[in-house]
């Protein structure tokens, strides 16, 4: 198997092609590295030489004033003030004419003696006179200009790792661009062989096939001009001679472009994900025009009124899918995601803000609706579940990508700018979406589920369906928007991070997922275990965020990240099962497609409700504190889902009424 998999020429397409673009890019990267340390030794060597400026300045002062150099005060006081504006700065040190210490913050004297005396190191371009490396440090020495400290000097030394650390961040978000660049790479290289190569060989194989038996019936519907083209050609050629000497008409066909699915997806999700990481910090800078609300309570309202949004309309939009068409109601989500977007990029206040937040929610929703839509009508039951693992992975590549590159953006060209590009993408998708997605095909039976009002009731009537929203699928929600989309990002800038780095923190989530999804799918289907993958999903999630309360640093948080992508993972994808299974007898009345909305709805609202909660634990016990509330939740909610699987007795499907 692994053989015939290494010899298939699209597996070697892909090879060839990731292969080329590591190496180059990898390349490209270590050459930047080393070509751009010492123009970044000169900025650092030219900031140290005003910050060792500015703070001799304020002694020559002091000594104008008459003070001694062993009697001005506040020396310790100045040094903060330049390390809260430069963290780099590791030491100052002041000395007297015979270089004896006369005052010395942020190291012991002895260990700046040490320091000073090191040897000194090859020196880039672009330092200038007084400036050295000696023991690790940047060293900038200058001395006092008073008449009556002459030879006394003022140092201030620099972490060595100042010169490394934008470098090695550079490096980072290099690396994340070339995953990027690697996974939209096999996306499109899938996209174009599927649509030029595998679907018009499957067309072909089915035309074939009927024509071997002699019906005539088919002809290959997909227009190319290439070799392949000519060649489908023939073989048209062949089915209408035979078909004109049984006196009959052949009718075109074709696969459907089942693949763009992926990419349509991408386009519309990955629109909003690329603010993600911003999200609470630029929310924050509207919240002077409200302030009955409250800093946390406008953040969670802002966020939280997206998610309702989506969750409010997805039944709305399913009611009007067969009166509208996949590409119509397509077209339309991603104008108004467009337009939200674009009105989020230019908002004058917080009101007008929650308005186009809400708008680009609805967007969200619509164009979810028509992807849902495309999948259902064009696939079966045998092929079903591939057609949503299409959509599914186009999801969950926008996860990945959006918000790193979002956040590798926004740190360089603004949080207004980074929506624009948003609402860019979801540009692009209106244009791409006549290619990819093909006709409307409206006689088809299977649209996207309707909830009804007689579905919502008998789907809520089974106290252990019930068990598993309230216990199960709800709690998960409330950790995704609250610990991830919200206290997530506000925890990291709240210790100095900036939004590339919090870009990088919500990658690992997606990553995580993406991975362990299908594996985590396999094994709960082949074990049939799938009320026990719920719950141990529920409690590995909560397990790993739970350490936060207590260890509240930034990898701790990382790994609360990583945990929740790997819970979810093993729950979210049970989950459908196991409410298969609970409401048995409302998808015997109703059908599965309606009760299965009736989950999605609950969830979502329920979700919704995550920024708020999450918001209202930190204004009241602090962030980390509330991060590891939230984790006690969705722990005791998965114990008890647990012990309530356990203890019920399996439900007998019940016979139509």
């Amino acid at each position: 198997m692994i053989r015939r998999w290494l010899l298939d020429p699209v597996t070697q397409c892909i090879c060839i092609t990731g292969v080329a673009l590591a190496v180059a890019l990898s390349g490209i990267s270590l050459l930047s590295f080393h070509t751009s340390q010492d123009a970044l030794f000169g900025q650092l060597a030219g900031k140290a030489l005003i910050e060792t400026d500015q703070a001799r300045r304020r002694i020559d002062r002091a000594l104008d004033l008459g003070i001694p150099l062993d009697g001005i005060v506040g020396i310790d006081a100045m040094f903060k003030g330049l390390v809260a504006a430069e963290p780099d700065i590791a030491f100052m040190v002041v000395s007297g004419s015979d270089d004896g210490i006369v005052s010395a913050s942020g190291l012991s004297a002895s260990e700046i003696g040490v320091i000073q005396a090191a040897a000194p190191e090859a020196m880039p371009e672009g330092a200038a006179s007084g400036q050295s490396l000696r023991g690790g440090h940047l060293i900038t020495r200058l001395p006092l200009t008073t008449p009556s400290a002459a030879g006394s000097h003022v140092a201030i030394g620099y972490d060595a790792e100042a010169l490394t650390r934008p470098l090695r961040d550079s490096l980072v978000d290099v690396g994340i661009i070339l995953l990027a660049i690697m996974l939209l790479s096999f996306e499109l290289m899938l996209l174009v062989l599927t649509v030029n190569v595998v679907l018009p060989a499957r067309t072909a194989i089915r035309v074939l096939r009927e024509a071997a038996t002699g019906r005539f019936s088919l002809l290959h519907g997909q227009v190319m001009t290439d070799e392949l083209g000519r060649v489908l050609g023939r073989i048209n050629e062949g089915v209408r001679r035979g078909a004109a000497k049984l006196g009959i008409t052949p009718s075109a066909t074709h696969e459907p472009r089942l693949v763009g699915v992926r990419l349509l997806a991408f386009l519309f999700v990955c629109a909003e994900e690329l603010a993600r990481p911003i999200m609470p910090a630029y929310f924050e800078t509207f919240i002077t025009s409200v302030p009955a609300l409250g800093r946390e309570t406008a953040i969670g309202m802002m966020m939280g009124a997206h998610m309702i949004m989506v969750a409010l309309i997805t039944p709305a939009a399913s009611m009007l899918y067969g009166h509208i068409g996949r590409r119509h109601m397509y077209a339309a989500g991603a104008l108004i995601a467009t337009l939200g977007l674009l009105g989020t990029a230019f908002a004058q206040g917080f009101w007008d803000l929650l308005l186009w937040r809400t708008l680009s929610g609805a967007g969200y929703a619509i164009t979810f609706t028509a992807c849902q839509g495309f999948v259902l009508e064009s696939t079966g039951q045998a092929n079903r579940s591939q057609g949503v693992a299409m959509m599914v992975s186009g999801i969950m590549l926008a996860d990945v990508c959006g918000p790193a590159i979002g956040g590798i953006l926004a740190a360089r060209i603004g949080y207004p700018a980074t929506f624009v590009l948003g609402a860019g993408l979801a540009l692009l998708a209106v244009v791409l979406m006549p290619r990819l997605m093909g006709p409307d095909t409206r006689a088809t039976a299977d649209r996207p589920p309707r909830i009804t009002w007689s579905a919502l009731t008998g789907t809520l009537r089974s106290p252990r369906f019930v068990a598993l929203l309230l216990l199960a699928a709800i709690p998960s929600k409330v950790l995704l928007t609250g610990y991830l989309y919200y206290l997530v990002p506000v925890a990291l800038i709240e210790r100095g991070a900036n939004a590339a780095e919090v870009g990088r923190a919500l990658m690992i989530y997606g990553l995580v997922a993406l991975v362990s999804g299908p594996l985590f799918a396999r094994l709960a289907d082949a074990r049939g275990r799938h009320g026990l993958a719920v719950a141990a999903g529920g409690l590995i999630a909560a397990m790993g965020i739970l350490p936060v309360a207590e260890i509240p640093v930034a990898w701790v948080i990382f790994l609360g990240i990583a945990a929740l992508g790997l819970g979810q993972a093993l729950s979210i994808s049970s989950q459908v099962s196991v409410a298969i299974d609970l409401s048995a007898a409302a998808i015997n009345v109703h059908g599965t497609g309606p009760v299965m909305g009736v989950m999605r709805l609950m969830e979502r609202l329920g979700g919704s409700f995550g920024p708020f909660v999450a918001a209202s634990l930190a204004a009241a016990f602090g962030t980390t504190t509330a991060m590891g509330l939230l984790a006690l939740y969705a722990g005791g909610s998965a114990i008890l889902f647990l012990a309530v699987s356990m203890r019920a007795p399996k439900p007998q499907p019940d016979a139509p009424s």
